[in-house]
Formats: structure tokens, C-alpha cells, sequence
């Protein structure tokens, strides 16, 4: 089977949906199929390169609300020799789906979140909420074959934006296998944030961004600071973006007098920071939405404990020793972290994440595409 993913970003370029496409390319290799990639050149490669066995051309296109649009004449080639066309969220997929009907192959697009009426509920104005809505809304209901959502909460909202259900395939996204089995060395986050080593340190990590709830965090500890043991601290490990957002966190931590509390840091290279979400006394991923959810999955995957809030995925994720807070709700989570504080966590049985098994499923759904297809 020949397959051609149209896609926005793919690596080198860093991120969660570049590193769901990277697994499905490795392992839809190893099932026997053949894989094109048609890209950007955002990760800082040009050109026609093969990379693990998958052919990838990566081309300076222009972009559209901060992401890429490829454009027709990229793309039309490769859609030819594939016998399906997968393409993704955002602005890669209105373009990958036209080529792909105009030429009669079948189109899937994997729908990583579908936020709908929460883009008003982010912190967005009422302008730039409202043109997020209506384009989100108007790349998920492109003709495609098939809408694969990478959890059943995403495929609930796409179901709400009146896409047909026997349309709607859920696939569950993976963990790498080597946190259950093989995990990096672990180390004490208490050295990163450069306090004494015997610290219980609360960790957050990832990007700043308005749907990963920083902001609710934050003033849950601001609300809880005088009853914070001595020998607890709260570290962010903060991405550089959205630009600015870190620096204004450090600002706050001053302002709100929580340098006793609370300490950020920048990111860390990935097997550093593994290593870390190991040693850390409990991760809290305070998310408003999530497609998927990686650092959630990965944290449970790795033995941690684990604070989480119950939007979007993520009820479908958490497992091992939890607690989930109210979304949105910073005194629910004051709540939980005064229960963390006691070791008062609650325990359900591990969940385990495949790749293998994901890119098997979403193998026979091209082999489905393709047989109607054919039958049409």
C-alpha cells in the first residue's frame, strides 16, 4: 500500500503531532507499506530527503494563522502514485483533500482536537475565537472518507460538528514502549531547580499555552501558598512558546511572592526531562482540552503520580496513582494538591499505549478506505 501523508510539520520539527506522524511513518514501514511525506521545511530541511525508510519533501511554503498551507502543485505528484492520501489539522488538510478528490483517492484526516465553542472559553478575543472557530470548523467538515480522532473525546467533537459516526474512527495515539519497559536513568528535579535534594518537587512541564492551564495552576498554589510544606516545591519546566508567556510567569512568581514556592526553568532535551518526570514526587497536567494527551500518558507510563484535570482526553489517559481536579476550577485543584501534599492518592490499574498496535489499526482502516473506494 502506498500512502501519502500531507502534513504541515514533520521532523525534525519538534512537537506532538510530529511525533504521532514520525511513529505511524517507522511503523507503517515495517508493516509493509510505503510512505511519502510532503512537509514544510519548518524543522530547518529542505528538499527531498529519506529518513527510517520513508521518502520526505519538505518545501517553503507560506502560512496561514502561524502554520503552513502546502500548496497544489507540491502535493498533486504524490497523490497520484499513493493509493490513499492522509493528511492532518490544521491548514494542510483543505488543500490535501481537494488534490486528493480531484484525482479520486481517498482522503483520512487525522483530527488531533476539535475545541469548537471553547475557543471562546481560552482567553481568546471575541474576534480571534470567532475566526479560530469558523476555520476549525471549516477544515473538519472538508468531503474527506474518514475523520481517525486520536481519542474518544475528540471523536465526540467531531461527532458535535455533524460528521457521521460510522465516518468517525477513533485510534488512540502510543507511548514509547521503553517507558514501561526500559526508562532513561532517573534524576532528582530538586538539582534542576537548584534546592536541597531531599525537596518533594510538583512538577509541570510543556508549553505555556492557553489550553494547557498554567494560569489555573498558578493561582491554585497562589491560593494555597501558606500551607505549602516546607519541603515541597512546585517547578515548571516552560517552552519558549507562545513567545513571552514564560517570562511573564517568572514576573508573576515575583510579583505574587511565591520564589519560595515556585521556581521555572527552561525546557530540557527530552531524555533529561524523562528523567526528571521520574524523580519528581507528582506531575499535575492541568489542561483545559487535550487531543491525546503525550505528557500525561507518558507520566503514567513512567510510574509517576500524577494530578489531572478531567477535560478533553484525559479521563481516557491517567492511570496508576491520580487525582483528577474539576476543569478550569484552580480551588478544585488547590484541593487535590492539598491531598498530593499527604500522599492521599487514588489508584486504578495501568493503562498501556502501542504504537504498533495504532498504526496496525490504522493500517486496515486505509485497506477499508481503499476497498470502498474501489467499490464505488
Amino acid at each position: 500500500m502506498k500512502i501519502c501523508f500531507v502534513l504541515e510539520h514533520y521532523y525534525p520539527h519538534v512537537g506532538g503531532v510530529e511525533t504521532e506522524f514520525l511513529e505511524f511513518s517507522r511503523r507503517l514501514v515495517s508493516l509493509g507499506c510505503e510512505v511519502r511525506v510532503i512537509t514544510s521545511d519548518s524543522g530547518g530541511v529542505s528538499g527531498h530527503r529519506i529518513h527510517e525508510n520513508v521518502e520526505t519533501w519538505h518545501h517553503p511554503w507560506k502560512g496561514l494563522f502561524g502554520h503552513p498551507c502546502p500548496r497544489a502543485k507540491d502535493i498533486e505528484e504524490h497523490v497520484v502514485w499513493a493509493d490513499i492520501v492522509h493528511t492532518t489539522t490544521y491548514t494542510a488538510a483543505p488543500v490535501a483533500v481537494k488534490v486528493a478528490r480531484r484525482l479520486n483517492k481517498p482522503c483520512v484526516i487525522s483530527v488531533q482536537e476539535a475545541l469548537g465553542k471553547r475557543w471562546f472559553s481560552i482567553g481568546e478575543n471575541v474576534i480571534t475565537a470567532s475566526l479560530f472557530y469558523l476555520f476549525e470548523r471549516f477544515v473538519i467538515t472538508r468531503p474527506f472518507n474518514a475523520w481517525h480522532c486520536i481519542s474518544q473525546a475528540t471523536a465526540r467533537d467531531v461527532s458535535d460538528l455533524g460528521i457521521s459516526s460510522a465516518k468517525i474512527k477513533p485510534i488512540l495515539l502510543g507511548v514509547d514502549d521503553s517507558l514501561y519497559n526500559n526508562p532513561p536513568p532517573r534524576l532528582n528535579p530538586a538539582e534542576l531547580f537548584g534546592v536541597d535534594p531531599g525537596t518533594k518537587v510538583i512538577l509541570f512541564f510543556g508549553r505555556p499555552g492557553k489550553t494547557k492551564g498554567v494560569n489555573i495552576l498558578f493561582n491554585a498554589i497562589k491560593s494555597i501558598k501558606d500551607e505549602i510544606p516546607s519541603d515541597v516545591l512546585f517547578g515548571f519546566i516552560l517552552g519558549a512558546h507562545p513567545p513571552g508567556e514564560r517570562q511573564r510567569y517568572c514576573e508573576l512568581l515575583t510579583k505574587e511572592q511565591l520564589s519560595q514556592n515556585l521556581r521555572i526553568v527552561p525546557s530540557v532535551p527530552r531524555d533529561q526531562l524523562l528523567g526528571y518526570v521520574q524523580g519528581a514526587y507528582c506531575v499535575v497536567v492541568p489542561s483545559i482540552t487535550e487531543g491525546f494527551g503525550f505528557s500525561a500518558a507518558e507520566t503514567c507510563a513512567l510510574g509517576t503520580p500524577i494530578i489531572s484535570s478531567d477535560g478533553g482526553s484525559l479521563p481516557e489517559v491517567v492511570s496508576g496513582r491520580h487525582l483528577f481536579f474539576r476543569n478550569q476550577s484552580s480551588e478544585d485543584l488547590a484541593t487535590r494538591l492539598r491531598a498530593a501534599f499527604k500522599g492521599e492518592f487514588q489508584r486504578t490499574e495501568k493503562r498501556y499505549f502501542s504504537w504498533s498496535e495504532s498504526a496496525l489499526k490504522l493500517k486496515r482502516l486505509y485497506e477499508e478506505m481503499c476497498s470502498l473506494k474501489s467499490a464505488d
